[in-house]
């Protein structure tokens, strides 16, 4: 368990975060899916910027992408994931937030991993 899903939790003080708001039989146990690779730079961020979203953790993030099958249309969905949690006004991470994270990175000559 992450800091951020101890700190934040999901309803009724579960620590999972949103997914037991993700279709049936995702969260049960781990899809066996592998989203195809992220070859465009706004696919890249779509994924940077839903694994820095509040209150999705890894596990949360590959069940999100295998729900929806991209990082862009898991990122457009998560306001309704969020809104399903009980959840007001969730926005996920800032395109801003997520560009700097790679700016940075680059700065060092940090690659961008995405699983």
């Amino acid at each position: 368990m992450f800091a951020d899903e101890r700190i934040l939790g999901g309803p009724d003080g579960d620590p999972g975060g949103f997914d037991a708001f993700l279709p049936e039989g995702l969260a049960e146990e781990p899809a066996p899916f592998a989203p195809p690779p992220a070859t465009d730079g706004q696919e890249r961020l779509a994924r940077l910027r839903l694994i820095r979203s509040r209150r999705v953790g890894p596990a949360t993030y590959h069940r999100l992408l295998a729900a929806h099958g991209s990082g862009r249309a898991a990122l457009a969905a998560l306001p309704e994931v969020a809104k399903a949690a009980g959840v007001a006004r969730y926005t996920p991470c800032p395109e801003g937030v997520a560009q700097a994270e790679i700016r940075a990175g680059r700065r060092i000559g940090a690659r961008l991993l995405l699983f």
